[in-house]
Formats: C-alpha cells, sequence, structure tokens
C-alpha cells in the first residue's frame, strides 16, 4: 500500500546531470521495457559513471540516506516520499511523476535507483559525487505519458519562475535566487534531440515531452532538476554592470566585484575564478540588453554568472 506523499527536507544541493559511456545496449522498441540504467548511459554519457559510490537499498524508508560533497541527499525506497536535497536546516523536497502508482525503487548500483511508473515510464534519480542529484524518466514507447509532474516544496516566501532560456529558478521577488532548473532536454535512442518544454504552475514544475510514434525509443528525458542552493547571491545595478565592463585591469575588475558586492574570502576567491573574459562577457551582454549582472556564488562548485532583469 502506497504511503500518503510527504517530503523528507533536508536541504540544498545540486541537482544536475553528468554520466561515462556504457556500451552495448541495444535500443528497445516501443513494446519492450528498456534497460534503465543502459538507457540513462547512453543518452548522457558521464551521468552513471559519475554516480557517488554511496550504499544503496531496497529495504527500508530510505534508498539512500548519504552526504555527499557536503550536500544531504535522500532518496526513498517507496516514491511517494519525495527526493530530499540539502544542506543544515535549509531543505528542497522533489516529488515524483507517478508516485502513487510506481513500484518502489529498484537498486541498478550504488547511487542508482530506478522506479517503475507502471505506464510505459521510469523514474531514475542519479546521486553524483559533486552532490547532485540528476532525476531522469525513460519513456519506453509511443504509448507512455508524455507529461510528467514534480511537485516541489520551496523556502517560505520563494517560487518557481521559467526564465526566458527555457530553465527555471527557485528564488524570492529581490533576485536571491535559491536553486536553479537547467533547461529541459530529451534525446531519443539514436542520440537525436526530442521537443521538450517546462511549464510552472503554482510549486508544480512539468516537463512536457514531445515524442511521436516515429520517435527511435526509448527516450531519456532529464527533468533537468538541477538544483543549486547557493551560498550567496549577488545583484549588481546597472550602473555597477557597465562599470564592470569597462575595465581592462584583472585586478581592479574583481576588487571592484567583491567591493560592490560585499564579498569577502573565499566568496571573493570564487569572483576571481571566474575569469577576467567570462566576467567582461557576461557583464557586457547584460549591459547591452539593459539588464543587471547577477553572480551566484554555491556552498560548493564554481560561481556562475547570469544576467537578469534589473
Amino acid at each position: 500500500m502506497k504511503r500518503t506523499m510527504k517530503f523528507a527536507g533536508m536541504g540544498t544541493a545540486i541537482v544536475c546531470g553528468v554520466v561515462a559511456s556504457l556500451v552495448g545496449a541495444v535500443p528497445a522498441s516501443a513494446a519492450e521495457a528498456p534497460d534503465p540504467l543502459l538507457a540513462v548511459a547512453e543518452a548522457t554519457p558521464a551521468t552513471v559513471a559519475a554516480a557517488a559510490n554511496v550504499p544503496t537499498t531496497e529495504t527500508g524508508a530510505l534508498a539512500v540516506d548519504a552526504t555527499v560533497a557536503n550536500t544531504q541527499v535522500a532518496i526513498p525506497v517507496d516514491p511517494a516520499l519525495g527526493i530530499s536535497v540539502g544542506t543544515g536546516s535549509t531543505s528542497v523536497a522533489i516529488g515524483l511523476p507517478f508516485a502513487s502508482t510506481a513500484n518502489d525503487a529498484t537498486t541498478e548500483k550504488a547511487g542508482v535507483v530506478s522506479y517503475d511508473n507502471n505506464n510505459g515510464s521510469t523514474t531514475v534519480p542519479v546521486v553524483q559525487r559533486d552532490g547532485t542529484v540528476q532525476i531522469n524518466t525513460v519513456i519506453s514507447g509511443a504509448a507512455s505519458p508524455k507529461r510528467f509532474d514534480y511537485p516541489i516544496s520551496v523556502p517560505a516566501g520563494h517560487t518557481l519562475r521559467l526564465e526566458a532560456s527555457g530553465a527555471v529558478s527557485i528564488g524570492d521577488g529581490n533576485g536571491s535566487l535559491s536553486a536553479l532548473i537547467a533547461a529541459a532536454w530529451a534525446k531519443d535512442a539514436n542520440g537525436d534531440s526530442v521537443p521538450t518544454h517546462y511549464e510552472v504552475q503554482g510549486n508544480t514544475l512539468t516537463q512536457v515531452v514531445d515524442f511521436t510514434a516515429a520517435t527511435a525509443f526509448p527516450v531519456v528525458a532529464d527533468p533537468s532538476v538541477s538544483w543549486l542552493w547557493w551560498g550567496r547571491t549577488v545583484k549588481y545595478t546597472k550602473s555597477e554592470t557597465k562599470q564592470v565592463a569597462s575595465f581592462a585591469s584583472n585586478a581592479q575588475m574583481f576588487s571592484y566585484l567583491c567591493l560592490a558586492g560585499g564579498l569577502a574570502g573565499a566568496a571573493c576567491t570564487t569572483v576571481a575564478n571566474l575569469g577576467l573574459q567570462i566576467v567582461k562577457n557576461a557583464a557586457t551582454n547584460a549591459s547591452r540588453a539593459g539588464r543587471c549582472l547577477q553572480l551566484n556564488i554555491p556552498h560548493v562548485g564554481p560561481g556562475l554568472l547570469y544576467d537578469v532583469t534589473c
């Protein structure tokens, strides 16, 4: 009997995807149930290879309960409980598609489980060595569903926002990001892209995969649930963005960025590691578009730059 969905909140994290090549997989026909591990490995050759070597089980409450690269990750045996990622007391929980009718977790390998949704689709979360979690969907054939809903619990005051790039951000109304979901993608059994996009309704993210009867199955779609809970988000004004674009000296530019953003220590070092040309290009493009430079400094990994509405 399925339990009522609840989210075991744990916190911060990055959920994105990467995987190394497994060869010898034969694309399944629409009528066949593909091997979920091989399907994911062929679609994104780095993801499975980058899976974290963490204890993974099919018994108890949690299939994975581990801290990886300072990120707490909980993947349930019962899909109705949802995936939890985070650090410290901050939590994010991601509900899984068709969780009320899906089978309990099957261990594929360390750090990887699958849930058969019993409708021609399989959900395959992969815990990465850098603490990220990539949630994949393997679609068996033309009769499979095209819409996959991910109800998401967000921090107080934060909402999901569909960006012009196709990505989805989670943040407050002041430009402070707490998470980012990379733009949707999907690939067929030949490695060709399949049209896909996100829709956002309240706190539910839906990935729509527009395959046809002529599509080569299986299709693998990453809801691109690429979560990154930033340690710090700094949004620069229009005048500050223009000033950053004008610097010719690396030292001057990064000194200004740190001073204007109120950054110090490791956070300032993260800014410097981005490189002069990358920052100048981002600031120049933002300034020309009448937008503002935003710097996101995560707890784990390199800083990321965005141009955002001022």
